[in-house]
């Protein structure tokens, strides 16, 4: 068989179909898709080992191509760190009320960078809303084990071929 067809429905495509980079328009879907072959599922989402602050940084557009299980790592990590900032906020606003001078600028970067990780987490947050229905309150190794549990499941991908009623009949009569 080996045809190019829709990761999402499943449907041949036309390679002449008119094409964006490296992808194909399904006219049943209404978008362009990234082809498969023989209806296989394909994953959208890059998976990347959270390493440190480097993914906190990353723009909205990369992290709308993170794998939903980093994402989660990532917003787990990003937590951490804004809990820390905040900390550190604070103990450097006590000091900078007694020494302006000293620790006024100490306190003001602490407070850009609490910001900004705060937003990263919006961002993240909002990512995880849309592709799970809800904002996980706490992120603990339960959750993505589980979550790992269920993304690997072979069901999952199996692929997308419909069989017409003369090929149903026939695999039934080939098992009996």
């Amino acid at each position: 068989m080996n045809n190019s067809t829709c990761s999402y429905c499943g449907s041949s495509l036309a390679s002449d179909l008119f094409t964006k980079i490296d992808k194909i328009y399904c006219g049943f879907c209404e978008m362009f898709v990234t082809p498969s072959k023989d209806g296989e599922r394909v994953e959208n989402h890059v998976k990347q080992q959270i390493t440190g602050y480097d993914q906190v940084r990353m723009t909205t557009p990369e992290l709308l191509e993170m794998n939903t299980k980093s994402l989660l790592e990532l917003l787990r990590f990003m937590r951490e760190e804004r809990r820390s900032y905040f900390n550190h906020m604070r103990i450097l606003k006590r000091a900078a009320s007694d020494d302006p001078g000293q620790f006024g600028e100490g306190e003001k970067m602490s407070s850009e960078e609490y910001e900004m990780i705060t937003r990263k987490c919006f961002v993240v947050e909002n990512i995880l809303r849309d592709r799970m229905g809800y904002i996980p309150k706490k992120i603990t190794d339960h959750l993505l084990m589980a979550y790992e549990q269920r993304v690997s499941d072979p069901y999952n991908y199996r692929p997308m071929i419909i069989r017409g009623p003369r090929q149903a009949k026939e695999k039934v009569s080939q098992r009996g």
